[in-house]
């Protein structure tokens, strides 16, 4: 399986050191975890809200990684956010659930719909599993986007 990452040339690789020094949707500080996306246009979808407004994406990369599909996998659905997901009152549930998923160390990938197009699944991936050894970045291309689009 190929799952997309964008992100800053500095944190280009599969280390997780990103996540683990701001923290993310998925996981606190300290916990370091590889966010991915299904499709590379989702990977972008989900990095919009990050960036300042009248930011440009100087320094960024796309990273095509590949990802065997024996590899071990957990899922959270939909049905099993809170109720006021959408409202943005249960930050603190998405954490605490990968904070328990990171250090149970029971799969490789864990497989989330995306908060921005829930029909959709952005794949995070355990630095700190055994099986990261079968995960490898295929390509790494500089990423660019069309100066038409205006943040």
């Amino acid at each position: 399986m190929i799952v997309w990452r964008i992100c800053r040339e500095d944190y280009a690789d599969l280390s997780g050191v990103g996540a683990s020094l701001y923290g993310g949707r998925w996981n606190s500080q300290g916990h370091p975890v590889i966010y991915t996306a299904s499709t590379l246009s989702l990977a972008f979808v989900e990095l919009i809200p990050g960036l300042r407004r009248g930011g440009v994406l100087k320094g960024y990369v796309s990273l095509e990684i590949e990802i065997p599909d024996h590899v071990s996998k957990s899922a959270i659905s939909l049905e099993d956010f809170p109720k006021d997901w959408q409202e943005g009152h249960s930050p603190k549930w998405f954490i605490d659930k990968g904070d328990q998923w990171i250090k149970a160390e029971e799969s490789l990938t864990l497989y989330v719909p995306s908060i921005i197009i829930p029909s959709e699944k952005n794949i995070i991936i355990n630095p700190k599993h055994s099986e990261l050894s079968l995960v490898h970045i295929k390509n790494k291309n500089p990423f660019r986007i069309d100066s038409r689009f205006a943040f």
